[in-house]
């Protein structure tokens, strides 16, 4: 299978895990635009995950302040950088 061949069918491949909108804006893209374009979509995945996360954090009643900020800690740690 000769280079050219190979990239089609990555690109092939990138445009099936995008959404329908998404897919049709990437009408003659090249394999690292397209790249770029599925990585950005992941890492905005990530930060609304995380987002949603710290929103449903609350503070039990009669929760120590150092216990409630330790859990909001571990989970920041937990999730990584989204970036």
């Amino acid at each position: 299978m000769d280079l050219n061949r190979i990239l089609d069918r990555i690109i092939k491949i990138i445009q099936s895990s995008l959404t329908v909108s998404a897919f049709r804006k990437t009408h003659g893209f090249c394999f690292h635009d397209l790249w770029d374009l599925l990585k950005k979509s992941n890492d905005e995945a990530k930060l609304s995950k995380l987002e949603k996360k710290f929103d449903a954090l609350e503070m039990y009643e009669e929760e120590p302040m150092d216990n409630y900020l330790g859990r909001v800690v571990e989970g920041f740690e937990k999730s990584g950088n989204p970036k």
